[in-house]
């Protein structure tokens, strides 16, 4: 089994949220619990002023992202990812996907 995932993603055309110039994304990683309810596991760094980003590669124990579980993930139980924009006192989902 491995120990560890090594992961980067992009993005490209995202929505413009920001009043004032482009929008400044992040990306939120989600694994679901066996309740139904989904627990944080990563945040990535926000990339300032842009709609087409690009994360720096990151490390993440696969036990954060499966609770242990190997087996777990399937059709009925996704990982879900957001990609989100940080508007002053809140924040927006500039998309979702699993």
């Amino acid at each position: 089994m491995l120990d560890s995932a090594t992961m980067q993603f992009c993005a490209n055309k995202l929505d413009k949220k920001d009043f004032f110039g482009k929008s400044d994304p992040f990306m939120v990683f989600y694994r679901s619990n066996e309740d139904g309810t989904f627990t944080i596991c990563h945040k990535t760094e926000v990339v300032k002023n842009t709609l087409n980003p690009v994360w720096q590669p990151f490390t993440i124990p696969v036990r954060a992202l499966c609770n242990g579980d190997y087996d777990r993930y399937n059709t009925t139980s996704p990982l879900l990812y957001m990609c989100c924009c940080f508007l002053i006192h809140y924040y927006t989902f500039l998309c979702i996907f699993t």
